[in-house]
């Protein structure tokens, strides 16, 4: 009896379990999955923004990922989670940014300019650092 006592103790003193420890495995698999949708390699550690928002495939698998991050990560304060979603302008790259960044990585924008289809366009570079 004592020991359920300690328990209790123990657990109110202590607090909630973090997201990040509650979560472990499943944030390891939704940033797995990110960075597949992404083609993030060891060798190729960055996207294009332009990449991403012509990829109608890549947007929906990445807001399919939506509710498990709402679940699994502590960003519930970003506007991918307010009641005016249909307003933000970007709400996979706010996903993205998300677990990039409560999974550790730093993430440096820059502006470039790629060719695609035979056609210089300027886009932003998202360059991840771990």
């Amino acid at each position: 009896m004592i020991n359920n006592l300690d328990d209790t103790i123990c657990k109110k003193k202590m607090g909630a379990i973090p997201k990040s420890t509650k979560y472990e495995k499943e944030r390891k698999d939704i940033l797995n999955k990110i960075l597949g949708i992404l083609e993030i390699t060891d060798d190729n550690m960055k996207f294009y923004l332009y990449d991403v928002e012509n990829d109608e495939i890549k947007k929906e698998n990445i807001m399919q990922l939506k509710d498990q991050i709402s679940i699994c990560f502590t960003s519930k304060t970003s506007s991918v989670f307010s009641k005016g979603v249909d307003e933000t302008k970007r709400p996979y790259l706010g996903l993205i940014k998300i677990v990039l960044k409560e999974m550790g990585y730093d993430v440096i924008v820059t502006g470039k300019g790629v060719k695609r289809n035979g056609v210089s366009i300027k886009t932003s570079a998202y360059i991840i650092h771990s």
